[in-house]
């Protein structure tokens, strides 16, 4: 797996600045509506799905099993 630094640059700072608000008052109501346990465990469910996405296989991987054929 490939990785890379990214950086955020001074209008992506702007940006989040500006809709920061907005994004808090979202997740101000859904926690009210749907509740903060089951929206921790909601959290927790979807970071152990990336975790298994993660883990599968590649089409790269499945070239890489070939090569030695």
């Amino acid at each position: 797996m490939r990785r890379s630094i990214v950086s955020i640059t001074a209008k992506g700072l702007k940006l989040i600045a500006a809709v920061a608000p907005g994004s808090e008052a979202i997740y101000a109501e859904m926690t009210k509506r749907y509740g903060a346990r089951k929206l921790a465990d909601l959290q927790t469910l979807l970071h152990d799905l990336e975790a298994c996405l993660l883990a599968m296989p590649t089409a790269a991987d499945a070239d890489d099993d070939g090569a030695d054929r």
